[in-house]
């Protein structure tokens, strides 16, 4: 825009702007369509761009203003961004679910971080019980299809087959699966 040219026109004066008023104006102008722009931003919701316009203006001019209101867009963006990403997990989780996949559905639940696994948490604890049962199967299975050892093959599957009763182990109290977990 018409601000950002004229503030990077003047870049190489910027250090006369306190004597200088034109120059002032000009800093003050670039400054506020920033912020401007970005309250407006803030009102539609459109974080990734307040973020950006409370930036520049924060460069422009550093204030008090600009950076409470450049956190509060970023923090905004984050519990949106991580809104997102817990929705679109539990699209995938879903559709695990419906193709009898409990180990995948609630694994991608888990692989989230925390605070997009804090927004599923409900969703994930609906799936305990039957993610423990079909993780000991697996494990069950795994070891049993890959024992003795014979191979980089065999090494894996066993290893993961020790990673679900790990897994299974932490949610629930169950004393046979900690027990296989130790053999």
């Amino acid at each position: 825009s018409n601000f950002d040219a004229a503030y990077t026109t003047i870049g190489k004066y910027l250090s006369f702007a306190g004597e200088e008023p034109r120059l002032k104006q000009i800093v003050a102008t670039a400054y506020k369509y920033h912020f401007d722009k970005g309250n407006g931003e803030v009102a539609t919701s459109d974080w990734t761009n307040a973020v950006a316009d409370f930036k520049r203006a924060n460069e422009i001019t550093p204030t008090d203003e600009a950076a409470v209101s450049l956190a509060k867009a970023q923090a905004s963006l984050l519990a949106t961004q991580n809104r997102q990403a817990a929705d679109k997990a539990l699209a995938v989780s879903k559709q695990r679910m419906d193709d009898k996949d409990t180990i995948g559905a609630y694994e991608f639940l888990a692989n989230l971080n925390d605070a997009q696994r804090l927004l599923v948490k409900d969703d994930m604890a609906a799936l305990e019980d039957a993610y423990v049962l079909a993780a000991t199967a697996e494990a069950t299975r795994l070891y049993t299809a890959h024992t003795p050892i014979q191979g980089h093959t065999d090494e894996d599957e066993v290893r993961k087959a020790y990673e679900y009763m790990l897994r299974a182990s932490k949610l629930s109290d169950n004393t046979e699966i900690d027990l296989k977990l130790q053999l």
